[in-house]
């Protein structure tokens, strides 16, 4: 199919995030098609606007708040 723009990309992102609470960073990339340098920017937006976090530690996990749910609120 038609590939994705990026905005719809990380909407789709959040929502799979919202979902599962974490992932890891090669997972959604593998998930997406996209490469981790592409995903890392897509991230640096998805902090602006959601409560999305990453394991600073190993740069591996993405997690968001374990009580975020995307909603109206968010759209």
């Amino acid at each position: 199919g038609k590939a994705m723009t990026a905005r719809q990309r990380r909407y789709a992102m959040i929502k799979k995030l919202s979902d599962r609470q974490r992932e890891m960073r090669e997972n959604f990339a593998v998930e997406f098609q996209v490469g981790l340098w592409m995903l890392d920017n897509d991230l640096i937006y998805q902090l602006e606007e959601y409560p999305v976090y990453t394991d600073r530690v190993r740069g591996e996990g993405i997690y968001v708040d374990e009580d975020f749910y995307l909603n109206q609120r968010y759209l």
